[in-house]
């Protein structure tokens, strides 16, 4: 019931934004005739760099406008200018797993720490919502993608594709394995001898592997870390 609520809730907020009860403004015209000044003087007063050719007070009120009308900027004007998004895409898997979750969490304050804002997209087990992600990236003009524990679905390579066709450069965090794409990983061999080493130090001799696929499904590309932990 609780989730239930949740969604509810989330289903309310998004018919909100649909009816445009949340309208920014992204026009510096409509700053300036608020504020009766020149669109130039709000162009100066909103940019850090041209800020101070106007005076103190010119500037603040312009600022204060600015706020009042909850403006702005248009990033995708911005971009079309050779403006850089200053955001880091991340596409994850659903998780409810610690390691995971902290996972995620983790990457995610690198990125806030590294001055960049975040995109991110949760994959809910299917290939049409990789593709919405991917699809979400490249509107976004994100300046990197972070795979987080994504494993790759039949469809997914013609989608990372368009981003690799688009020059935005990725990152595989404990997921799957690309050409030409950093992978970041435990070393899975290591640890599984090592858990083996302590249980055979203890004098068992009779061990088991247990694994959440079947025996069917052992194909060494897509569960390269099930391979890496059985050998």
């Amino acid at each position: 019931m609780q989730s239930e609520r949740v969604y509810g809730i989330g289903k309310h907020v998004l018919s909100l934004y649909k009816h445009e009860l949340m309208k920014p403004v992204f026009n510096q015209t409509e700053v300036a005739r608020a504020a009766w000044l020149s669109r130039t003087a709000v162009s100066f007063a909103l940019n850090p760099r041209l800020g101070s050719r106007l005076n103190p007070q010119t500037r603040d009120r312009i600022l204060k406008t600015a706020r009042q009308l909850g403006y702005r900027p248009h990033r995708h004007a911005q971009m079309l200018r050779g403006v850089r998004s200053g955001v880091i895409g991340m596409i994850k898997s659903v998780h409810s797993i610690q390691a995971g979750v902290e996972r995620s969490f983790f990457a995610s304050r690198a990125i806030y720490d590294a001055g960049y804002a975040l995109l991110a997209n949760e994959l809910m087990w299917s290939e049409e919502t990789f593709k919405r992600a991917v699809d979400a990236m490249l509107d976004a003009r994100v300046e990197g993608v972070l795979l987080s524990g994504v494993m790759c679905h039949e469809s997914a390579a013609a989608d990372l594709q368009r981003l690799c066709d688009a020059k935005i450069p990725m990152v595989s965090l404990a997921g799957i394995r690309l050409p030409s794409v950093p992978l970041v990983v435990c070393d899975h061999r290591q640890g599984m001898a090592d858990l083996t080493g302590h249980l055979l130090s203890l004098g068992y001799r009779k061990l088991a592997l247990v694994s959440a696929m079947s025996a069917t499904d052992r194909d060494e590309e897509k569960n390269w870390v099930f391979q890496e932990r059985l050998q």
